[in-house]
């Protein structure tokens, strides 16, 4: 019961309390080049990202915006998902009414959880 760490990887058992237990825990952190988003848009953008497996659930935090890369501001993410095997879905919405969006470019850190069920 508990935490039961191997090479690369953390299975926690949630002892009897609901849900599947957590099998596999990774993070990645790839370089994602975005594209831009039009005013009063969201979009969804695909990227690759190689280990993900369909049913994984992940948690995404965008790179601190850099001189080369700056984004505006104003866009935020509002989901993400596995879209296919070794595929990230992020999608990504412009509020403003009037300015198309620079969404920043970088290294995204990617929080993937798998469960015992495959989801």
């Amino acid at each position: 019961t508990g935490f039961r760490p191997s090479p690369g990887q953390l299975t926690v058992d949630r002892q009897g309390r609901g849900g599947p237990p957590m099998s596999y825990i990774k993070v990645y952190t790839p370089p994602l080049v975005t594209a831009p988003l039009g005013a009063d848009q969201c979009a969804e953008q695909f990227f690759t990202v190689s280990g993900l497996v369909l049913g994984d659930k992940v948690f995404v935090n965008p790179p601190d915006p850099t001189t080369a890369s700056p984004g505006d501001g104003v866009t935020f993410m509002a989901a993400a998902r596995v879209s296919a095997a070794d595929t990230l879905a992020l999608r990504f919405c412009n509020p403003t009414s009037t300015t198309p969006a620079t969404i920043p470019s970088g290294p995204y850190t990617i929080f993937s959880i798998r469960t015992s069920d495959g989801g």
